[in-house]
């Protein structure tokens, strides 16, 4: 039996027709305005997974805010998250975050110091946003606007 994945996400094939046979391909389908990464499995290979509801992997088209504004509002939630951890929590891989944070502290919105063997990151609040239309807000506001929804 073939199966068409013509719109892929990551690994398996690259378009086109499939074999069920390739363990694991990912395939996106719209749902309801939100895209649903659908992972699919032949059976025969991972029963257990076949059957677990997939309802956690709705994943939004777009969002309001980001990935470098979910790195900041992640390390100021916690300067010392592991970058394993904000990966995890943003949804990107850590050598993304590593860019987002190498872009961060570059341009003034973070610094980084030693504590052991860990980073310590500490969010400049007084920094500016970017883009002309929002360059009068503070990078604060931002922030106690999360912190104040915790």
């Amino acid at each position: 039996m073939l199966v068409w994945c013509g719109s892929v996400v990551g690994g398996g094939c690259a378009g086109g027709w499939s074999s069920p046979c390739d363990r694991v391909y990912w395939r996106r389908t719209c749902v309801s305005g939100t895209e649903k990464l659908a992972q699919h499995n032949d059976d025969q290979h991972d029963p257990d997974r076949a059957n677990q509801d997939r309802s956690s992997e709705l994943v939004p088209r777009w969002t309001f805010l980001t990935n470098h504004a979910h790195v900041l509002l992640a390390i100021a939630a916690d300067p010392l998250v592991r970058m394993r951890d904000v990966a995890a929590r943003v949804g990107v891989t850590e050598r993304a975050v590593q860019m987002i944070v190498a872009d961060l502290v570059t341009d003034g919105y973070l610094t980084r110091s030693r504590v052991g063997r860990r980073n310590q990151y500490a969010v400049n609040r007084a920094g500016t946003f970017r883009h002309p239309a929002e360059s009068d807000h503070r990078i604060g506001e931002l922030l106690e606007l999360f912190e104040h929804s915790r």
